[in-house]
């Protein structure tokens, strides 16, 4: 029996639903949520293992207009997985009309990269009615080549398998390129991280989700519990007393809910402390962009 193996990058603009299908893939959360912009930072891969196939999902941030140095950075991201990928997933939301920036995109990619097979993910049909669907599907085979156009609902789980199984038609034949044992790629520290920036999308609003990072500082490890020290960082004096809130309120429930999700999902006792340092205007500061992880040196 040959063996399948292939990289799907996961390409669109912010808010399109790729991390909700990672997860939906997985029946987990491989990658976070929520419904504000740059979510994803980071490309995270999703490892599916079976006896015959390996497929590796590569959720990558959504690409938008960058308006600094950590904007360009995840575009760059974004863009970097384009190339050593398999196959591409290009991901259009069925609620709302094709914008400019996406058409750009989708004629970038045919050209540049044409022989990737491309996959036109139309997501969120369960917004749409069902008569909707047609013209929508019609309208993107007349923008681009797609070798497959499939319309889905990563939230509700439809037509999930039906694109797995089409993925599998496009997947060449090759190695195992992780362990089967593995299911992500990504370390103990990014993944404490991700959980605890998820609860601060979750907690704040306006300008403050997007000008924070987390820095795990350290883990001390022992037989009864794991004691997380972390760094939230601000790009401004006045998020500050907001991340914190009246009398410690605001860090107090995004510890508590992030600490609730660590336990469960590491089946272990944590104790996180978290602290909030200001580091102005770190988006466009390389040093504090390496702190962050988000380049190299």
């Amino acid at each position: 029996m040959s063996f399948k193996s292939a990289f799907i990058a996961l390409i669109g603009l912010p808010n399109t639903g790729k991390s909700t299908l990672i997860n939906k893939i997985f029946n987990k959360k491989i990658a976070i949520v929520s419904n504000k912009p740059q979510t994803t930072r980071n490309s995270i891969r999703g490892i599916l293992n079976h006896d015959d196939y390996q497929l590796v999902f590569i959720d990558t941030p959504g690409i938008h207009d960058p308006q600094d140095e950590f904007g360009r950075f995840l575009n760059r991201e974004s863009y970097s997985n384009i190339e050593g990928a398999d196959i591409l997933y290009f991901f259009i939301d069925a609620s709302k009309p094709m914008r400019k920036r996406q058409i750009e995109l989708l004629e970038r990619i045919e050209k540049e990269y044409p022989e990737i097979p491309l996959f036109g993910i139309v997501n969120k049909i369960d917004l749409i009615k069902k008569p909707e669907l047609v013209p929508i599907l019609l309208h993107l085979s007349q923008l681009a080549e797609f070798d497959e156009l499939i319309p889905i609902s990563a939230l509700e789980n439809e037509n999930i398998d039906t694109l797995l199984d089409l993925t599998l038609n496009y997947a060449p034949e090759g190695p195992a390129f992780f362990s089967d044992l593995d299911e992500v790629d990504y370390t103990l520290s990014f993944q404490i991280s991700e959980i605890i920036r998820e609860k601060i999308l979750f907690l704040t609003k306006e300008e403050l989700p997007h000008h924070t990072g987390v820095v795990i500082e350290s883990i001390e490890k022992n037989d009864k519990e794991w004691v997380v020290y972390a760094k939230i960082i601000v790009s401004k004096e006045s998020h500050k007393p907001i991340l914190v809130g009246k009398q410690g309120s605001m860090i107090k429930k995004i510890r508590l809910l992030a600490q609730k999700e660590l336990r469960s999902t590491l089946n272990k006792k944590i104790d996180l402390e978290l602290f909030v340092s200001v580091e102005k205007d770190w988006r466009n500061n390389p040093r504090d962009l390496k702190e962050l992880g988000y380049i190299d040196d």
